[in-house]
């Protein structure tokens, strides 16, 4: 006869499943791997997002998934050497879906150890950050041709409140842009 103790094994999978639960109302994507780092749970929000039905992800990397041609190898070596070494991560990475097409991602990992200590799966989520990066390249580029201005500029998002200002407002208004960040105009 031949027996194991598999209480540690039933308790992980409830939690899982409780996990698991809480996770399918998410929109942004989340996913289980196994520590090979495989796929075995992937919620809507992620195959909204990426494309892909669970039978094409089920059992496979995912960064063999989301890697792309636009993908920065740096990011990559970054994120699986944190994997591999059993730590979190938060990076964020051009993530590649089914058809090809990408989206700016950022993708959070977090592993869960045994009462041994050792990586018994991965918990990561992954948030289409798109949006976020289109935005910080404009106001880039706005920053750019405006830090030259010899005139006082200010950029401020839809609700008034201060993004930037150029050099010239620092020596005309006496604030920093640290100080005045996140202020209303009306407030300096």
């Amino acid at each position: 006869i031949y027996g194991r103790d598999i209480t540690e094994q039933k308790k992980s999978e409830e939690q899982i499943k409780q996990l698991a639960l809480l996770a399918s109302a998410n929109e942004n994507g989340v996913l289980f791997t196994d520590a090979k780092g495989r796929i075995f749970y992937a919620n809507d929000g992620y195959l909204k997002l990426t494309g892909y039905n669970f039978q094409d992800i089920k059992g496979r990397s995912p960064v063999d998934l989301g890697r792309s041609y636009l993908t920065d190898n740096n990011d990559i070596k970054e994120m699986t050497e944190a994997f591999f070494s059993g730590k979190s991560f938060n990076i964020e990475i051009i993530h590649s879906r089914k058809d090809g097409s990408w989206f700016w991602s950022r993708c959070k990992g977090q592993p869960n150890f045994n009462e041994k200590g050792q990586v018994i799966h991965y918990f990561g989520t992954v948030e289409d950050v798109t949006h976020e990066k289109e935005r910080e390249t404009q106001l880039n580029v706005l920053s750019s041709i405006a830090a030259e201005n010899t005139n006082g500029v200010v950029i401020s998002n839809k609700d008034g409140k201060i993004e930037w200002v150029n050099k010239s407002f620092e020596r005309i208004s006496g604030y920093s842009l640290d100080e005045l960040r996140n202020t209303k105009h009306g407030k300096i």
